[in-house]
């Protein structure tokens, strides 16, 4: 979900404008993805053990409610209080609903990818906010969205660039990634 801000003089912006401001984040407004998809992090979540790019495997999509019941820790950022914290009596009590509001997290209507990381933790990927302030700290556009993304979508196919076998072994990942440098061409074989 995008959300529009306010400028330095304090006018909100159009959504025109917050397209374009939320264009530089590495957030895209929409993500696909599925069950054994390897993904990577893209905002620090604890300090030390789940920071921007940790890698892990998506195993499952669920509630925050089933995430809960099942011991699964929700996504949320340690320095943010005031980030979406589910509890067990708010599903509850969605729990007699039918559906749920699409757009907020806790709700049994969306599921959230459940991730597994190399580390062996597991937690459920909510959306959390992602914003674009200006010089002055006033938030100009906001995006909420899932922090893990496909690790290949991000950085291209790294561990088998770094495989001894690869034949663009020994070739910088910069070299790699610039189209013009001509570093790799005629290395790479058929179908890499």
């Amino acid at each position: 979900m995008d959300i529009p801000g306010k400028d330095v003089n304090g006018i909100p912006l159009n959504y025109l404008q917050m397209d374009r401001l939320l264009e530089r984040l590495i957030v895209p407004k929409s993500v696909t993805l599925k069950v054994g998809a390897q993904v990577m992090l893209v905002k620090n979540l604890e300090q030390g053990s789940l920071v921007n790019g940790s890698v892990g495997t998506i195993t499952n999509f669920s509630t925050s409610r089933q995430a809960l019941r099942k011991g699964i820790s929700v996504a949320r950022i340690e320095s943010a209080p005031n980030t979406f914290q589910p509890n067990l009596e708010q599903g509850q009590e969605e729990e007699g609903r039918e559906g749920g509001d699409e757009n907020n997290p806790s709700s049994n209507a969306r599921v959230w990818p459940v991730v597994r990381f190399t580390n062996g933790r597991e937690m459920l990927c909510i959306p959390l906010e992602f914003t674009v302030n200006s010089p002055l700290g006033i938030m100009e556009a906001r995006r909420d969205q899932v922090t893990a993304f496909l690790q290949f979508g991000v950085f291209g196919d790294l561990n088998s660039i770094l495989d001894p076998t690869h034949p663009c072994m020994g070739v910088k990942y910069s070299q790699i990634a610039r189209a013009d440098s001509g570093a790799c061409q005629g290395r790479f074989g058929q179908g890499v």
